[in-house]
């Protein structure tokens, strides 16, 4: 799964990057343009626009990409996407980077390591490789490991530094990623390629209506393959570009059919009344099947509560009545509403979201974690409320929950592994 930021915002994707071992959760992509802690209050209702553009399909222009000066170069038979954004990254033994430039007298790698304290190291000097791809400046070490970011120095042939190339985050991608992702890829070295931002930018510009933003920063998007056609979607959220008393975000779902870029929409919604100040988007919950249809659900993190929860809504989006939809659950009182679930930290209790085959069915479930202290430094309680597709609705499952007693200081993540041997990376 690949998660990223802009530059400038620490990794999770907030976000930290954080592991879920869900089911079929298959190798999203995130593109973040804005991450956020969205203001919102109160209850998020559904109004499903109009589908008279579902299912057209929009014939995309040429559009040419921009150049780039840096190189990420894995091992032999290895493919690898770089993206916008910076962040940690764990390079593979044996990837090499590189600067491109023949008219350059010097380029310094510098590393700049995870945690706090220590201090930007240099990683070496690059070597200059001439052949059939062009000049370059290779760094002969290739055991980089686990860093929080690299860059380059360059300089001119009297030793006069003349810029800094940051590297961007990027993964390394299986088989299946390549091939549903291949048409948003653009080669730039063999084994080395870079998404096509700009024509995720029109794609994303011809999705939004006329009164939604199209500055980079107000929108969100989301790359995934939501239903195992082989075909990426790209998931959109935005909001209206002048700010009024009420601002409705705005969900987009679009499939790329081609090579060449054509997409045609599966479906819009709109998030109304409340007032956001952000953009909706996706964070530590990824698309996932909690329904059994074989297509990916969307956890969508939409902003605050008035008092202070973070809230989560699940959506569903039908490919073959072409359209998006927020779930409905059954809760543990048997009552049946909206899919919305919340997030929040405080020092004697916290609620917490996660996705989980938590009883190694091969399917996943919808996990909440309610903890609260019973005795002042000594014990906790943990319920863990499990949410399962019931056939109708992702239903409260009192057979799988628990309510467990454990030692102060402990999460219910340890509650999760002890008592059904799932480990949960958080």
């Amino acid at each position: 799964m690949f998660k990223y930021l802009n530059r400038g915002i620490s990794t999770p994707i907030a976000i930290g990057i954080i592991a879920v071992l869900v089911v079929v959760v298959g190798g999203g992509i995130l593109a973040y343009q804005y991450y956020y802690i969205p203001k919102q209050e109160g209850k998020t209702p559904v109004v499903e626009l109009p589908k008279t553009e579902t299912q057209k399909i929009v014939k995309a222009p040429t559009i040419e990409e921009s150049d780039i000066d840096y190189l990420i170069i894995p091992p032999a038979g290895q493919k690898v996407v770089a993206y916008e954004g910076a962040g940690a990254v764990v390079y593979n033994e044996g990837t090499k980077i590189a600067i491109k430039g023949n008219s350059l007298g010097k380029v310094e790698f510098w590393a700049v390591p995870t945690g706090t304290g220590v201090s930007n190291y240099l990683l070496g000097n690059g070597t200059k490789v001439t052949d059939k791809y062009g000049t370059r400046w290779e760094l002969a070490r290739t055991d980089l490991g686990l860093v929080s970011s690299i860059y380059a120095k360059k300089f001119d042939i009297v030793g006069k530094q003349i810029g800094v190339v940051d590297f961007p985050r990027f993964d390394y991608l299986t088989k299946e990623q390549f091939n549903y992702f291949s048409p948003l890829l653009e080669e730039k070295f063999p084994g080395f390629f870079q998404f096509r931002t700009n024509l995720v930018k029109w794609v994303i510009n011809g999705s939004l209506p006329q009164n939604y933003s199209k500055e980079s920063g107000t929108y969100y998007y989301y790359i995934d393959d939501l239903n195992g056609d082989k075909q990426p979607e790209i998931i959109i959220t935005a909001l209206p570009e002048k700010e009024g008393p009420t601002q409705e975000a705005f969900i987009s779902v679009v499939t790329i059919v081609n090579d060449d870029g054509d997409y045609r929409k599966i479906g819009n919604l709109i998030l109304e009344p409340e007032h956001y100040t952000n953009v909706p988007g996706i964070a530590s919950l990824l698309p996932v099947d909690l329904d059994n249809d074989n297509e990916k659900e969307i956890p969508l993190y939409l902003g605050l509560t008035k008092d202070n929860y973070l809230t989560v809504s699940i959506f569903d989006v039908n490919f073959s009545k072409p359209g998006i939809t927020q779930m409905e659950i059954l809760d543990e009182a048997g009552n049946e509403k909206p899919a919305t679930f919340f997030e929040k930290e405080e020092i004697t209790s916290n609620i917490n979201d996660y996705i989980v085959d938590i009883d190694k069915d091969g399917r996943a479930e919808f996990i909440e974690t309610v903890k609260k202290q019973i005795t002042p430094q000594k014990t906790d309680e943990c319920k863990i409320k499990v949410y399962k597709w019931d056939g109708q609705l992702l239903a409260y499952n009192a057979r799988i929950s628990r309510t467990l007693t454990q030692e102060w200081g402990y999460t219910c993540l340890h509650a999760i592994e002890i008592n059904y041997g799932i480990k949960v990376l958080y």
